[in-house]
């Protein structure tokens, strides 16, 4: 939890993604020095989106330096080379992310998949339409990517972000992780059994259709 890990004068926002991304550069490379897999998959799990690189160098510091820094930072603005490969991009949050993650991709030539945990369903709509408008797609179709959320409780958006997929999943009670039983009483009617098996059912078509577009992207 790279939340935690930092002094005042080194925050890193509610939501370290890209602060994240920028680490997993390193982590991966060395994991693939030390392993022989042929087959990269990266995932990443987030509740929010993180803020954009925010980092301000102060001559005053460098006699107490551990290592050199890794490029020259400034308020917006993303100047760096990571695993040999030079970044320069200015913007906001979104501009970062997308820079970190197409970067990682191309020096790991790992498959990279994003998924994110809104904080309310009701807030899914406009993040759709901004992984949407990421990927290119018409955002006049997210009409019918919400009739597909409110069915599947999951929406795929391959390309969002840079990202190769990425998943907005259902909060809330459709992240519980427990097996729920069928539960039938001794007095229940025929129809109250039958209402029960549907809800029941329907609770594992949502599972199932997750665990579907899960093993398709990693595949």
């Amino acid at each position: 939890d790279l939340s935690v890990c930092h002094g005042g004068y080194e925050v890193l926002g509610s939501t370290p993604l890209n602060e994240a991304l920028i680490a997993a550069h390193k982590i991966i490379h060395r994991m693939q020095q030390e392993s022989p897999v042929q087959k990269w998959v990266t995932m990443f799990l987030t509740d929010g989106e993180g803020a954009g690189i925010n980092i301000q160098t102060n001559s005053n510091f460098d006699s107490m330096r551990n290592a050199k820094p890794m490029g020259s930072y400034s308020y917006g603005h993303l100047d760096t080379t990571l695993n040999g490969r030079r970044m320069r991009c200015g913007g906001d949050a979104h501009t970062h992310m997308e820079a970190l993650i197409e970067n990682l991709r191309i020096t790991t030539g790992s498959k990279v998949i994003g998924f994110f945990i809104p904080g309310r369903n009701s807030s899914v709509s406009s993040y759709a339409g901004r992984a949407m408008a990421s990927a290119r797609l018409p955002v006049n179709s997210r009409r019918d990517v919400m009739g597909d959320f409110r069915k599947e409780k999951v929406i795929h958006v391959a390309g969002a972000y840079k990202y190769d997929d990425y998943f907005i999943v259902s909060s809330g009670r459709d992240l519980n992780p427990e097996d729920d039983e069928m539960e039938v009483k001794e007095d229940m009617s025929r129809g109250a059994i039958a209402r029960a098996f549907t809800d029941f059912a329907k609770s594992k078509k949502v599972n199932r259709v997750f665990v579907t577009k899960f093993a398709e992207a990693i595949a």
